[in-house]
């Protein structure tokens, strides 16, 4: 077996070979094996066809090359007879694996316990986590740069068997929360994580209105932009209006930092705060249709006082329902042609 505290060099195979940006960076430094194993090899990932390829190349076991070959058969197609795992599991095809839902090392440890392989060809059998990205919901400003927060969406969902399942990133996360709530004595966490520059900016004056449209966890960045101008208005700096439009289910189920949004309106830092609830009444309200009410407001904030209009959140055919509800603001307030 492999020494969990043996430190490796992961380099291409052969001299001149480029490898991905993904394995670039991952193994970029020396590493242990024991990092490699929980912090870059996707062992909690999705196993896709070419993880059961690689399987039939690299395993010398004819029962383990005759399971691979049994995942990768077409649904569709009957194979001479059933093939089972070591435990007497019959071995499922691929499809049913993704409709269960089964990691990668779900999938080893049922029906390929036995198996062995080296280093590199786990690494070409499996592969490397992808990063997760997700938008900041905080001011550095405003917590004195002391302080970064993040909005994340749970990924869950109860598989065809009845097992509860959580997305591999959130899982983590929720994981490690519940863990450090738990812990006798507060012990800092160090996690594995960078920047990345985002495409929302705040406008170049600090006094130009700005229109913040969200679904969901799409409120994130905007969040962010309020504690900045929260922060400017507080030190006595001028800040713009801020109108906020936000879209989401039930008001106690998912209306993200909603008693915050009121208090910051109350506090005459957002100016306008519109909810849409779409699971709320006989009648479903969309943010689109929120936005379309207030055709003088949305004309005035965008066009008169030459205001920014932000979305984010978008699903479907969220973005373009939008802009068809501005639009409409902008010819009904304003008495412009859909070309202008």
């Amino acid at each position: 077996g492999l020494d969990p505290s043996e430190t490796v060099q992961v380099v291409p195979a052969e001299a001149g070979e480029h490898p991905s940006r993904s394995l670039e960076a991952a193994f970029k430094h020396p590493m242990t094996v024991k990092q490699m194993m929980m912090e870059v090899l996707d062992f909690a990932g999705k196993p896709s066809r070419n993880v059961f390829e690689s399987l039939l190349t690299f395993v010398s076991d004819a029962e383990d090359k005759e399971r691979a070959k049994a995942i990768l058969t077409p649904q569709k197609e009957e194979l001479p007879r059933p093939v089972f795992s070591v435990t007497g599991e019959e071995i499922p095809r691929l499809n049913a694996i993704h409709e269960e839902t089964l990691t990668t090392f779900d999938v080893f440890k049922r029906f390929f316990p036995n198996l062995k392989l080296t280093i590199p060809q786990l690494i070409d059998c499996i592969g490397v986590l992808k990063a997760r990205y997700y938008s900041i919901a905080s001011s550095r400003r405003f917590w004195d740069g002391k302080k970064l927060e993040l909005c994340i969406g749970i990924v869950d969902w109860t598989a065809p068997s009845g097992t509860y399942r959580m997305g591999e990133c959130t899982g983590y996360l929720t994981r490690l929360t519940d863990a450090v709530k738990s812990a006798p004595v507060d012990r800092p966490v160090t996690l594995s994580c960078s920047l990345k520059a985002t495409a929302f900016t705040l406008p170049p004056d600090d006094t130009y209105p700005i229109m913040l449209v969200s679904m969901g966890t799409g409120i994130a960045p905007f969040r962010a932009f309020v504690q900045q101008r929260a922060w400017l208005k507080r030190n006595g700096r001028p800040a713009g209006k801020i109108a906020v439009f936000f879209g989401c289910r039930r008001p106690h189920e998912d209306w993200l930092y909603g008693e915050e949004m009121e208090k910051y309106k109350e506090e005459g830092i957002v100016t306008f705060n519109h909810v849409a609830f779409s699971r709320v009444g006989a009648k479903k309200v969309y943010i689109q249709q929120k936005i379309a009410q207030e055709a003088e407001l949305v004309h005035s904030l965008l066009v008169k006082e030459g205001g920014y209009f932000y979305l984010c959140g978008s699903s479907r055919n969220v973005p373009q329902q939008v802009r068809s509800a501005v639009i409409q603001c902008f010819q009904k307030a304003g008495g412009m042609a859909e070309k202008e």
